[in-house]
């Protein structure tokens, strides 16, 4: 696609995932029944569409559960319309329109790249509506929805197969082609809030069928190609055609870095490398959400008039740091971390497969582990300990949810979580015991005693900001890593060279308080006889003195105390700590069925004798 951006600047659609000759359908055309309130709404005929598309999946689609099995817990005030019994089980019109709109509230801002002011419902191909309205409808009312949403995704995600295969194979048009892509990448994210009725490796299968034909169409090598920057300056010259114009521009680097962010969500649920080769990916950078977002071309164009920029620039994910780069914005920095942490699973995935990792042998340190299958980790660990100073808004932000990704890439490079799931008994006793000595030795690090100070920042993070929950972003995942990553290391302090606490003349590390991380550095980062370029002072702000003491903690070790309370060593402390997270986890760790907040409550019963 060596002249994609050129193809979408002079699409003869308003909206880039609109085929051109559904265009003349203009919205002043609409049938007298159809509400003026709102471009985006639904009308009579939208629902009768998407009635009939659903009757051509079931018809093609044949194998599963019937409809009326599905919804006899489904109440049909909620989920009928017309009494005319071949749709009797069709969702109203009245909550097509609601998931639209919840579609736009809630889902948007996680995967943002339909643009909401030219879109219309009556113009988007019925497998993208469809897949709209089933992330809407999983927001509406996830009880009486389910069964419907479950059983049209199932046959969704066979009809995303035979469309990618065939437009693979054959010729298609470019809008064509994305938006079918699109289809296909909302289907597997929403298939990520139904591994009970989803199989997960066909989802994953779906996922890497996905990634392979953007791959192969070169959407993750903005390097090649033509430019979107100069093909705008050879695009439409009056206000309303140049806005529409660079939203299409906007929606497909939108789309490509989606795709990014599906894949890390894959590789974190499956446990493995990520389909797309991250360290080979260049990306167009999306400009601010707010220019994305505006109603018209007179806000856009008085956004531009006040400074917005129109065009960011390109980045590589590999050696980010050896670049000279402006300040992120929140979408680019989200787009950076989960591109380090595709980096980082790549790596680790290497390491899980050598035998015999709890030997006596494996490093105590989980980056000696990881550098000695990979040396390219060290680049990973540097451009992750130089964001607080080159991207000083990834900790700083109001937006906390790109501190927690960056805690949580610390985290994984500091503390091996099968490891300590193995301790924690995952396996059974035989391997937690195994397991734990390794642990022990673990405990011992600067990693260790790191791992613990980023995970007390989770709790932090996630005790005072609201974070919204998604699939991508997964706090209640987070929250129980860092549980698990505390509660070991109390839990192993008696069976140490030493209790951590033994010196008395020594105060004890506050682990809930604010650390300037540019201070801290590398401590517990790095192998022995190396450091990071020191940038402690980038921002010119004179470092708090509590940064000092978390760098002498991660050098030395030494006691420690949460939230004033200081623990003392073995089992009782470590339930006592997770029983904490557990009481954080419920305030959100149910919002979609999560298993992890059960997890913690076992774990209040469980840690004991050295075993969860």
């Amino acid at each position: 696609m060596r002249q994609l951006w050129e193809k979408v600047i002079h699409h003869k659609s308003d909206n880039i995932f609109t085929a051109p000759q559904a265009s003349a359908y203009e919205f002043t055309h609409a049938a007298p029944n159809r509400r003026q309130t709102s471009p985006r709404s639904m009308d009579e005929e939208c629902r009768t569409r998407l009635a009939q598309h659903c009757k051509e999946l079931d018809e093609s689609f044949p194998y599963g559960k019937s409809i009326d099995d599905e919804t006899q817990t489904t109440p049909r005030s909620s989920l009928t319309g017309s009494p005319d019994a071949s749709d009797n089980t069709f969702p109203t019109l009245e909550i097509l329109d609601s998931s639209l709109d919840f579609f736009f509230q809630f889902f948007h801002p996680i995967l943002p790249f339909m643009h909401k002011s030219t879109f219309d419902p009556r113009n988007t191909p019925s497998p993208l509506l469809l897949a709209m309205c089933l992330v809407g409808l999983s927001y509406v009312d996830r009880l009486r929805t389910r069964a419907f949403v479950s059983r049209y995704l199932n046959k969704l995600m066979q009809s995303c197969v035979d469309d990618m295969a065939s437009q693979a194979l054959g010729q298609c048009t470019v809008s064509d082609l994305l938006a079918t892509l699109a289809s296909t990448l909302m289907v597997v994210y929403l298939a990520l809030g139904f591994r009970d009725e989803i199989d997960q490796s066909q989802a994953y299968m779906l996922c890497a069928q996905m990634l392979s034909i953007a791959d192969k169409q070169g959407l993750f090598a903005a390097n090649q190609g033509d430019d979107p920057t100069l093909q705008l300056r050879q695009g439409p010259s009056d206000p309303e055609g140049f806005w529409k114009a660079w939203t299409r521009v906007e929606s497909v680097k939108r789309l490509i870095f989606c795709f990014v962010w599906l894949d890390m969500a894959y590789a974190r649920l499956m446990n493995t490398a990520g389909v797309i080769e991250i360290d080979k990916v260049e990306l167009h950078l999306p400009c601010d959400d707010a220019l994305f977002d505006g109603p018209t071309s007179a806000a856009f164009l008085q956004a531009v008039q006040q400074g917005a920029q129109l065009t960011m620039q390109r980045m590589k994910f590999r050696n980010f740091y050896a670049t000279s780069t402006p300040p992120l914005n929140d979408t680019s920095t989200q787009i950076l971390l989960r591109g380090l942490y595709l980096r980082v699973i790549a790596v680790r995935t290497k390491l899980s497969g050598q035998e015999s990792q709890y030997s006596d042998l494996h490093p105590a340190s989980h980056i000696e582990a990881l550098a000695a299958v990979d040396s390219g980790i060290k680049d990973i660990i540097t451009d992750i300990l130089l964001l607080p100073s080159t991207q000083a808004s990834v900790l700083k932000s109001r937006n906390r949810m790109n501190a927690l990704g960056w805690h949580y890439l610390c985290i994984t490079l500091t503390a091996d979580m099968d490891l300590l799931e193995a301790a924690s008994g995952r396996d059974g006793l035989e391997a937690a015991s195994a397991a734990l000595v390794q642990v022990v030795r673990w405990s011992r690090s600067a990693s260790a005693r790191r791992a613990v100070l980023h995970a007390a920042q989770v709790f932090e993070i996630l005790d005072s900001s609201r974070i919204r929950e998604s699939y991508l972003t997964r706090p209640d995942l987070v929250l129980f890593v860092s549980a698990l990553v505390i509660s070991q290391y109390i839990l192993v302090s008696d069976q140490k060279e030493g209790r951590f606490d033994a010196n008395p003349s020594r105060s004890p590390f506050e682990l809930l308080q604010n650390i300037d991380w540019t201070v801290v550095g590398d401590e517990g980062l790095v192998t022995a006889n190396e450091t990071i370029p020191d940038r402690a002072m980038i921002n010119g702000d004179p470092p708090l003195a509590t940064s000092n003491a978390a760098r002498q903690f991660i050098q030395l070790g030494g006691p420690i105390s949460f939230a004033g309370e200081i623990p003392s060593c073995g089992s009782v402390s470590a339930r006592k700590i997770v029983r904490k997270f557990a009481h954080l986890m419920a305030g959100f760790g149910t919002w979609d069925e999560s298993g992890y907040s059960e997890l913690l409550s076992i774990m209040c019963d469980s840690v004991l004798n050295g075993h969860v």
